[in-house]
């Protein structure tokens, strides 16, 4: 079996402001000091056995991933595939404003854009999480792997699993929360631990 613990990186200074971050990279997609903060108390209390570390090559998963690493010193290994999902020429403008400009495109409840897996972008993202999972399990199918990466990827990581047509049906998942998928190296069958667990005492 491999496990995979998909952790969503800390606050950064766009998701405090509500901004639509995206594959956006500068100062203001860099953590708060809330989320370092946050990061700090996840591992403090998440320290389960891990083998390998990797990572977006955004600089907000990376910086989480370098806290998370203090326990393992491990080598953090880069992996594009697990960048953001990229909203276009929404990217770095207001939440709220996007939804009062256009609320047919908008989830009211999620907050955010009703993409179906029918949409050709979130498609070519669901095929590369799907191709990361299935490479990771042949490469390393006895293994733990810490994956630090953003809300889209570990939606998309949990609709492969529960075979989800619909992205809107699960929640974000929140800064620094955990969602642990187990992959049978032998027959490729995924299962859904948990989604979206925030830091607990009781983390295993």
């Amino acid at each position: 079996m491999t496990i995979f613990y998909f952790v969503r990186h800390g606050q950064t200074w766009a998701n405090q402001q509500g901004i639509k971050q995206g594959i956006l990279d500068d100062e203001q997609t860099r953590l708060t000091e809330f989320g370092q903060q946050q990061t700090r108390q996840l591992r403090t209390h998440f320290q389960p056995a891990i083998d390998h570390i990797i990572c977006s090559p955004l600089r907000r998963a990376q910086e989480t991933a370098k806290i998370l690493n203090d326990h393992y010193q491990l080598p953090i290994q880069l992996d594009s595939r697990l960048t953001e999902l990229g909203y276009g020429q929404w990217t770095g403008q207001a939440t709220q404003m996007l939804m009062n400009q256009f609320p047919d495109d908008f989830d009211d409840y999620i907050q955010d854009v009703a993409l179906t897996l029918t949409s050709k972008k979130l498609r070519v993202l669901h095929q590369q999480v799907q191709a990361f999972l299935i490479q990771m399990t042949q490469k390393f199918p006895n293994d733990n792997l810490l994956v630090v990466t953003h809300g889209w990827i570990i939606k998309m990581a949990a609709l492969l699993v529960l075979q989800g047509e619909r992205p809107t049906s699960l929640l974000d998942s929140a800064n620094d929360s955990v969602t642990k998928i187990i992959v049978d190296a032998d027959t490729l069958k995924t299962y859904l631990s948990y989604y979206n667990q925030c830091v607990s005492p009781d983390f295993r």
